[in-house]
């Protein structure tokens, strides 16, 4: 947020950085914000995504591009704090339940 008050852009709040970590940030911006998957996963994918992240990583475009079972699931928590308590726990049952799902299959 600005002195005003008001939001400023990302870029405005990126230019406030030191010029080596700036760069290093837009680069990273442009990776989230532009990847697309394509191929082919030859297996099952269980996609877990933190419901805190500031990106939403659009996992559904996945499901074309395996062979095997597909699953997207949400965790409390963003993208550092979603293996820490409390959101470990879900994270954990989650993983349980597809492995268990998996040996039972």
């Amino acid at each position: 947020m600005s002195t005003d008050g008001s939001c400023e852009s990302i870029e405005q709040t990126v230019a406030r950085f030191p010029p080596e970590l700036e760069d290093r940030i837009r680069r990273y911006r442009a990776m989230l914000t532009g990847y697309r998957p394509n191929g082919s996963l030859q297996g099952d994918l269980l996609s877990i995504e933190a419901s805190g992240s500031a990106h939403a990583a659009n996992m559904q475009e996945w499901r074309s591009l395996t062979t095997g079972r597909f699953r997207h699931e949400f965790t409390g928590g963003d993208h550092d704090s979603m293996l820490r308590p409390p959101h470990a726990g879900r994270v954990a049952a989650l993983l349980s339940e597809w492995f268990s799902e998996e040996v039972v299959g």
